[in-house]
């Protein structure tokens, strides 16, 4: 049963890393479309 806990909390840090990847990635492009916004 150890094993299906530690498989809990990886999953659980890769959500962690995944949504702070993704927040990041939406933020850069969201620079990038008020950049084009702007020079349009």
């Amino acid at each position: 049963m150890e094993w299906v806990l530690f498989e809990k909390e990886k999953a659980k840090k890769i959500d962690r890393l995944l949504e702070r990847y993704g927040r990041i990635q939406r933020k850069r492009a969201w620079h990038k479309r008020s950049r084009t916004g702007k020079l349009k």
